[in-house]
């Protein structure tokens, strides 16, 4: 979730956030908070096998949807642009292979990766509900505001 934090400026001054998804392909975003509540896995040792968990948020939105939760949030209407020429500036703009972030999201788009099949690792192993978007966005809504 907190990539999301990458267009704080943006959205203060244009409520906009870009990214190169269909408007209508859920998926998941995870909050490193919860990531920090894991357990941090063993060290490598190749006589035992590590088993590694798909580590999830608890729900798929579409980044419309997140736009919308963000709007609640903040107050402010927040829009997703998602033509890929757009985000591809925004990229550049801050310091980003271009390609390679844009394959990327090509390969979540495609299927790759399965980015829209919620887990339940993070409570399993936490017993902690894992932070919904909305909660997310609650929680940062100082950020995303305009001074």
């Amino acid at each position: 979730m907190q990539n999301v934090l990458w267009y704080i400026n943006n959205i203060k001054s244009q409520g906009v956030f870009y990214a190169s998804l269909p408007e209508t392909y859920k998926h998941i975003h995870v909050d490193a908070r919860d990531n920090a509540e894991l357990p941090s896995p063993p060290s490598p040792n190749p006589v035992t096998r590590v088993r590694f968990n798909h580590i999830t948020g608890p729900e798929a939105l579409t980044y419309r949807q997140a736009a919308d939760i963000l709007s609640q949030a903040i107050g402010k209407k927040v829009r997703y642009d998602s033509p890929r020429e757009n985000y591809a500036k925004f990229l550049e703009k801050i310091g980003l292979d271009v390609d390679e972030v844009l394959e990327l999201d090509a390969c979540v788009a495609n299927g790759i990766g399965d980015g829209s099949a919620v887990t339940n690792t993070i409570f399993e192993t936490t017993q902690q509900q894992p932070i919904r978007f909305e909660q997310f966005a609650n929680d940062y809504s100082q950020a995303f505001r305009a001074i």
